[in-house]
Formats: C-alpha cells, structure tokens, sequence
C-alpha cells in the first residue's frame, strides 16, 4: 500500500493515503490521517492516530467491504473472545436456582442458555475434583 507522510495535524504529521487498489478486491479510498502524541509518565513521546471519531488509537482498521481505516469502535469490531463469551450463562451457572428455573422454562432459547450454564457448572466441578487428585497424586509420590 502506497501512503506518505506530510505535514499537518496536530504533531505536524499527517499520512496520506492515495486512493489505490491494493489487491483485485481491496480498493482503498483517498484519505488523511492525522498522527498525534502523548508525553508517558516516564518520558519520551508516543504517537498515535487520529480516527475520525476523534479518538487516538495505535490501530486502524479496514474491515472487508470498507474503503477507509477507522478505528474498532467506529467499525464497532470487537475480539473473538467476546463475541463467543455469554455473560448470562456464568449469571445462571453460578445461581442453582436461577439455572433450574432456566431449564424448565418454555421457551427453547432459556431452555438452551440454562443447558449450556449446567455445562459449564459440571466443567468446574470436573475442574476442581480432578486438581484435588493431582495433588494428593503428587504428594505420595514425593514422599
């Protein structure tokens, strides 16, 4: 990718970015992006982008489908963890009576979330008995 960097912004650095196709099914529109600093606690200078949004960050983005870099919250991007992660079935596992009333409820995607709490439950179970038995393991072999 072609991009220069001239002068501009707050810092007085800008990168400029030409509108250009990258590959047969990237095209990058024509954009500049402002770099800014910030003075760390123990010295020196950090340089970050300017989004848009406002925002500095030390990552920009071009999802597929977009022309332009922006930062995650402007695509509204977020990790992989995140996206899989289901805060209600912690809530539900750790909750024994929530998790019942979870599991027999009529509608099918309680019904689902309260399985996958349960799920989760008997893995911590699994997880703490099987730690125990390691360590009794350990200590007899010591001796």
């Amino acid at each position: 990718m072609r991009c220069s960097l001239l002068p501009g912004g707050p810092t007085g650095l800008r990168i400029t970015i030409s509108q250009q196709l990258v590959r047969r099914d990237i095209v990058v529109a024509a954009d500049s992006i402002s770099i800014t600093t910030t003075h760390p606690r123990f010295g020196g200078r950090r340089f970050w982008f300017q989004c848009d949004c406002g925002r500095r960050c030390g990552r920009l983005y071009l999802p597929p489908d977009q022309h332009v870099f922006r930062c995650r919250i402007c695509y509204n991007l977020t990790y992989r963890s995140a996206q899989e992660h289901d805060q209600r079935e912690y809530d539900l596992a750790r909750n024994p009576s929530t998790m019942m009333a979870a599991l027999q409820s009529k509608k099918m995607k309680r019904r689902l979330l309260g399985v996958g709490a349960m799920t989760l439950n008997m893995k911590w179970i699994h997880r703490r008995s099987g730690r125990g038995v390691a360590r009794q393991g350990a200590r007899s072999a010591v001796k």
